[in-house]
């Protein structure tokens, strides 16, 4: 298919003046028209008529379109590259059809002509690398007719070394694998290696081997290595006390390092003795002296067997010694200890154990109280410069001593200011001193007896304290306070005469008694008519045979009424009487 083109005029008719007939809707679009489309199956020229909008003057023009012959190509041979990456492919290119020659080869990648080339006939196309290409071929009037190709390549020819670790005085096997290229390849190793490998090798220092790989193709590799590391040297590091006492064990111990690592193997030997242990830990209790200690220490690949020596020395312990300031006291009881171990066996460790499962580290005098009643045993462990431990136990070398219980109880329960003897009875416990203490205006006011009889005031009622302390046999004190209660009575005495004469006897009146309160009290006195000549609201204050009105009373009988208060009760009380006066 051809598009035509026509231009100059209003209406343009199209014919052929050479070549097939011109059929609309078989081998041309349209006619007339402008811009029709030919489809000619051989060379056809035509003309076109343009019409200028005169007869006289028409305008024509011709076109000749030229179909080529069926024309193709051939890619004969494609040569792949020889080595990863290089630009060694070919294409063997060969035209068919009487379209040429000459012919013209361009060689297009992505786009981009990489390479053009025109010849009578086949054309070689080289320096190619891997990839997809383009060959378009041309003839003398531009057609143009392509293929495309692909040129391959190996994969990349990579060699790889295996790294390894061996023991010391161990072989390792130094080899290689290798990927892409073309067929089996060489390899080839320095350090005086030959052949492909796998190769013994046993360095003495960790060491590389390096290893490059040629193919059939004479491709070769880039360069890899083997590296061989040794495993560190075997160490072995023992630990064990410098200094044991006699007949205590020793804990040695050794830490092993480097070769392979763990699981390692142990020897301890003791010269003289043999194998002794082959854990890393020895528990072990020599004859005494000072003794030398061997281990040795391997692991699961062969290297040297590592070494290390300690060395025991055996002191004997110290006996240490123990005073008190005080075998005993009353609990809870603070006792002070002395350390009397000699200074020359005393280190910086001490441990008391004081019995009652309190313990103390100190080297020095040491204070401790006994909480709880009893005897107890002291440890003294004392730890000589060397580390060597002493221990002495002191049987019960000090008591806690108890406390006696003061108690006692009256006889009678209940004492009154008339009879007020009271008989105390001892119910302490455990004692075997008593001191009594009853207070003032008592009869006796002390005793150290156990049961005491005591006479308590008779002037009125009250609580009295009565403290008894006791002591056992230890000296342990206890004391107790009880209130005695006397009792009050209560009584009333009027007298029936009195004599105010200022001789100091009889000289006033009034109530006597006991348990009277002051309120609620009332005295009053009468003459014969009835009149008062004397009233009192206090127990205190006393009639002294004075009128009210300060003149002297006559020497005859006068007539009474008192008012009192039970003070102990509160019972209220009346009493009428008389009383003479005597001059």
């Amino acid at each position: 298919e051809l598009a035509l083109l026509a231009t100059g005029g209003n209406a343009f008719d199209w014919t052929v003046l050479s070549g097939p007939p011109l059929q609309v809707g078989v081998n041309f679009s349209c006619n007339p028209c402008p811009d029709p489309v030919a489809m000619p199956t051989e060379t056809t020229v035509y003309e076109v008529t343009g019409d200028l909008g005169s007869a006289t003057c028409p305008n024509k023009d011709t076109v000749t379109v030229t179909v080529v012959e069926p024309f193709g190509i051939d890619v004969l041979t494609i040569d792949s590259v020889d080595c990863h990456g290089a630009p060694t492919g070919s294409l063997e290119v060969t035209p068919w059809g009487n379209a040429g020659p000459p012919w013209t080869y361009e060689l297009l990648q992505n786009g981009t002509v990489v390479q053009t080339t025109t010849t009578n006939g086949p054309a070689t196309l080289g320096g190619l690398a891997a990839g997809t290409y383009l060959v378009e071929l041309s003839e003398v009037q531009g057609c143009v007719v392509d293929s495309l190709v692909e040129v391959h390549e190996p994969d990349e020819l990579v060699v790889t070394a295996s790294d390894t670790t061996i023991c010391r005085s161990t072989q390792a096997m130094v080899q290689a694998t290798w990927t892409g290229g073309t067929g089996t390849p060489v390899l080839s190793w320095d350090q005086g290696l030959v052949g492909n490998g796998p190769h013994p090798v046993q360095p003495l220092v960790p060491t590389d081997y390096v290893v490059q790989a040629t193919d059939v193709n004479g491709c070769i590799s880039a360069t890899d290595t083997a590296s061989v590391d040794l495993h560190p040297a075997l160490t072995a590091v023992a630990y064990a006390p410098d200094s044991i006492c006699v007949d205590a064990s020793s804990t040695m111990h050794v830490v092993p390092g480097g070769g392979i690592g763990a699981p390692y193997s142990f020897q301890w030997t003791e010269p003289g003795v043999g194998t002794i242990g082959t854990d890393d830990t020895l528990v072990h209790t020599p004859a005494g002296g000072s003794s030398t200690f061997i281990v040795s220490v391997n692991d699961g690949c062969g290297s040297p067997t590592a070494f290390d020596t300690v060395q025991v020395a055996w002191y004997p312990p110290p006996v240490p010694m123990v005073a008190p300031d005080k075998p005993e006291d009353c609990y809870p009881a603070a006792i002070s200890f002395s350390n009397l171990t000699p200074a020359a066996d005393v280190g910086a460790y001490c441990l008391w154990d004081f019995g009652d499962g309190t313990t103390l580290t100190d080297c020095g005098p040491v204070q401790h109280t006994y909480m709880n009643v009893g005897c107890y045993d002291v440890t003294l462990t004392v730890h000589s410069p060397e580390g060597c431990p002493g221990t002495s136990t002191f049987p019960e070398l000090v008591c806690a001593r108890p406390y006696p219980v003061a108690d006692f109880e009256q006889y009678p329960l209940t004492a009154n200011v008339l009879d007020p003897v009271v008989s105390f009875l001892d119910h302490s416990q455990d004692a075997v001193t008593w001191t009594w203490s009853f207070g003032p205006f008592t009869d006796p006011d002390s005793a150290f007896v156990p049961e005491p009889v005591v006479r308590f005031p008779e002037v009125d009622e009250g609580d009295y304290p009565v403290w008894l302390h006791v002591t056992n046999i230890y000296g342990c004190p206890d004391s107790v306070m009880k209130f005695v209660h006397i009792d009050g009575v209560f009584s009333v005495y009027v007298p029936t005469a009195f004599t105010p004469n200022n001789d100091g006897t009889n000289d006033l009146f009034g109530p006597q008694g006991i348990g009277i309160s002051e309120e609620g009290y009332s005295l009053v006195v009468f003459d014969r008519w009835g009149q008062p000549v004397f009233t009192s609201t206090k127990p205190w204050d006393l009639w002294n045979g004075e009128l009210l009105g300060g003149a002297q009373a006559m020497p005859v009988v006068y007539f009474w009424r008192l008012d009192v208060v039970n003070k102990f009760v509160g019972q209220e009380r009346t009493q009428f009487g008389q009383v003479t006066l005597v001059r």
